[in-house]
């Protein structure tokens, strides 16, 4: 929990490289910690490592698969990467998991109006 705490006030101080460290420290220390790969992959995703990211969210879902917000992020790295029908499912499974999910619906409408084009 302290690496993670810790990787997350270095990410909003800007020291992306030693938040990354921190958060992969967390995951060395408690590699069952769903909110660590969490962090993990939104930092590697901010850094533009979306194949990376995407392989940290997906364990980080596999420990933690009612993760709402997990498939969410998961599905717009999905969409970036031009994987449509995988984001198209990542969506449906966030609004699955938490109907009143607002920004999974507007994704999703933005995905299937960008594939009707």
């Amino acid at each position: 929990m302290a690496y993670s705490n810790m990787g997350a006030i270095l990410s909003d101080l800007g020291e992306n490289n030693d938040a990354l460290k921190a958060f992969k420290q967390a995951i060395a220390i408690d590699p069952e910690n769903p909110p660590a790969y969490m962090n993990l992959s939104d930092m590697l995703d901010d850094l533009g490592k979306k194949e990376e990211a995407l392989k940290a969210y997906k364990k980080a879902l596999k420990l933690d698969p009612v993760n709402s917000r997990g498939y969410l992020r998961m599905a717009n790295i999905l969409k970036e990467l031009g994987r449509k029908a995988e984001a198209l499912n990542a969506y449906n499974k966030a609004i699955e998991l938490d109907p009143s999910n607002q920004f999974a619906y507007n994704h999703l409408g933005l995905l299937i109006n960008d594939v009707g084009d």
